[in-house]
């Protein structure tokens, strides 16, 4: 099976997609976050196994 990962953005309303290489929700997780890191208008990354999903975060804010 292949992880996808969905970005919500600050400038679109649709969110980007790409799959991940993971093998396993816990890894998919890792470069699910490093994906939304890479973003730079990126506010959340929801990680899905087919229609089902494992994990969802959001960028932590920054503090001057």
């Amino acid at each position: 099976m292949t992880y996808f990962v969905y970005i919500d953005s600050r400038i679109s309303s649709v969110p980007h997609m790409e799959p991940l290489e993971a093998g396993c929700p816990a890894s998919a997780s890792l470069e699910a976050l490093e994906r939304l890191r890479m973003h730079s208008d990126g506010i959340a990354a929801h990680v899905f196994d087919g229609d089902t999903c494992v994990a969802s975060m959001r960028r932590e804010e920054q503090h001057p």
